[in-house]
Order: structure tokens, then C-alpha cells, then sequence
């Protein structure tokens, strides 16, 4: 069955925040996705399920929010993605391998170390969905600007 997810793209007014968008040159260091239950979303020290107005209220260290949504063809293979994304620890590396990405042109895909950030735990269940707006990027060379603006184009192609 087919669908959509919905991500929510956040500008972090935080030290790591704002480093992340001055290395990407863009609005969003934070991505997550919105399920019925609440915010899934990849933060330290492990995944976890927020509460759907996590970024409400403190418009000073969370200025900004974008949802997008994204199709996908096999929706149900992205909802068991999603499940089994709870609890698996945060990878800070793999937020640098994305920067290192988006700055560089370089991927820095360090496979075997266990753990997600944010944009690898949304690209994985987008592909497993059967969506993959650049499939040559291994999942954990992404960062929150580049999966927005791949999915837009995704969305919309010229």
C-alpha cells in the first residue's frame, strides 16, 4: 500500500544547530518524522518518540519548522522501518559524515558502527518505501538541508 510520511524539518537555535547550518549553508538542522503517536526523531542518546508539539512552544531555540510530505510506494515496509528504528543509539558520526557530504562532495560512510542520526533514520525509511531521491548516497551522508531539498526535487522535477 502506498502513502505518505511526513517529515519535519527544524531550525535548531543551538550551538550544534547553528554549526550544522553554517556547514550546509541552509535553514534545517534537525529532521524528523511525524507519526500518530508523536515526533519520531533521532536526538542523544537514542531514538525515540517525542511529543507531537515537541517544537511548539520555545520559538527562541527552535525558531523555524517545515513539514514535508513524502511519498512512498510500499508504506507499510516504511511504518516496520520506523518501528524498528525506536531505541537504536544516536550516532553523532554519522551527523559529520553529512556534513562532510554536503561541504566536501565527499562521503565518509564509516559502515559497522551501530547507531542513526536523523537524516540516516528518515532516508532509510524513505528507501525502504521504495523512495530514494539519490540513491548513490550511502544513508548516513546526509544531512537535514540536503534530504529537504532532494525531496522537493523528488516532488517536483523540472
Amino acid at each position: 500500500m502506498d502513502g505518505y510520511i511526513r517529515l519535519i524539518y527544524v531550525q535548531e537555535n543551538t550551538p550544534t544547530g547553528r554549526l550544522i547550518q553554517e556547514a550546509t549553508g541552509g535553514q534545517w538542522s534537525h529532521v524528523g518524522i511525524i507519526t500518530p503517536a508523536g515526533i519520531l526523531e533521532a536526538v542523544p542518546p537514542r531514538v525515540t518518540i517525542s511529543a507531537a508539539d515537541r517544537y511548539d512552544y520555545d520559538k527562541e531555540t527552535y525558531p523555524a519548522t517545515k513539514i514535508q510530505d513524502v511519498y512512498v510506494a510500499d508504506m507499510d515496509a516504511a511504518r516496520a522501518t520506523m518501528r524498528s528504528m525506536v531505541g537504536k543509539p544516536y550516532r553523532t558520526l554519522s551527523c559529520l559524515s553529512g556534513g562532510a557530504h554536503d561541504v566536501l562532495g565527499v562521503d565518509i560512510s564509516i559502515p559497522g558502527i551501530p547507531g542513526v542520526d536523523c537524516c540516516q533514520m528518515a532516508i532509510d525509511v524513505e528507501r525502504s518505501g521504495t523512495t530514494d531521491p539519490e540513491p548513490s548516497i550511502p544513508s548516513d551522508c546526509w544531512t537535514p538541508q540536503h534530504l529537504f531539498a532532494a525531496n522537493e526535487l523528488l516532488a517536483n522535477p523540472l
